[in-house]
This record gives structure tokens, C-alpha cells and sequence, in this order.
């Protein structure tokens, strides 16, 4: 039963992913890694990470890159959770913080190199506002993720 709540979970996130925009947007598919990283192992985080980015990729995008950014993203979220001692829903809004704009800068140069763009600005405010959006709404994510898959233990 808590696969089928992750996947449901997944799956919302997925699909309102890239809907809301107003100079940034929550990045739901990043939130809901970096909760399943905070509250998960590590296979089975980096698994929903790459299938995170691949449906991203078939669904929203061009080439393939949101798969490696995802995986990236995923077990980068892994190794920074093992340097902080503090709360969750804490950890979860920090690593939001600091994973949204690594991920900006991961979209932004596989733009740049994979589809052969020749000046692109950097989206510097979108970055920052969504940095904001994302981590207040990561730990609410997390209890979430929390609460649904906490039923089944």
C-alpha cells in the first residue's frame, strides 16, 4: 500500500508540475525528492528520482537531460542529508533551498550545451523565488509523504 501512495503522490506532482508560474514555480517533482530522500532509502530514492526525470523528459521536454539532473539531484539530496543532525522537516527545507538552485544551474547549461542556444540569460529572479516557494512548502511536502507512508509502518 505505501508504493501505490508514493506513486499516487508521484504522479500529482508530475502532472501539476510546470502549471503554476508567476516569476518562479515550485518545482514539486525536486520537492517530492528531496522529502523521499529525507524520509526514505537510498534505492529507493534514487529510483524515483530517475523515473522522476525520465517521465519529465518524455512528458515536458526535449532531450534527456531532466533524468541525469533528477538522479543527480536525488543523491546529492542523499549525501548532504548525512551532514545534518536536526529535524526533518527542518533538513527537508534546507535541502530545497539548496537544491533549487543547483538545479536551475543544471537546466540551464544542459540548455546551453545540448540545444546549441548562443546567449541565454541566466533566470536569476525565477531561481531566487523559487528557491523561496520550494522551501516553504518542502516541509509541508515531507509531512505529507510523512503521514501517508507513517499509516503503513
Amino acid at each position: 500500500m505505501q508504493a501505490i501512495i508514493l506513486m499516487l503522490m508521484f504522479l500529482f506532482a508530475l502532472l501539476v508540475h510546470g502549471r503554476f508560474h508567476f516569476m518562479g514555480a515550485p518545482d514539486f517533482l525536486l520537492l517530492f525528492i528531496v522529502a523521499l530522500a529525507v524520509k526514505e532509502n537510498n534505492i529507493k530514492t534514487i529510483s524515483y528520482s530517475f523515473v522522476a526525470g525520465f517521465l519529465e523528459d518524455v512528458l515536458f521536454s526535449v532531450g534527456f537531460v531532466n533524468a541525469l539532473a533528477k538522479t543527480l539531484l536525488g543523491m546529492l539530496a542523499l549525501y548532504m542529508k548525512q551532514f545534518f543532525v536536526i529535524d526533518k522537516k527542518l533538513l527537508a527545507l534546507i535541502l530545497a533551498f539548496i537544491l533549487t538552485p543547483i538545479s536551475f544551474l543544471i537546466s540551464y547549461f544542459s540548455i546551453l550545451y545540448f540545444q546549441s542556444v548562443q546567449q541565454l540569460s541566466f533566470p536569476w529572479i525565477n531561481m531566487v523565488v523559487s528557491s523561496i516557494i520550494n522551501a516553504v512548502l518542502c516541509p509541508s511536502f515531507y509531512l505529507i509523504l510523512n503521514r501517508f507512508s507513517a499509516d503503513e509502518e
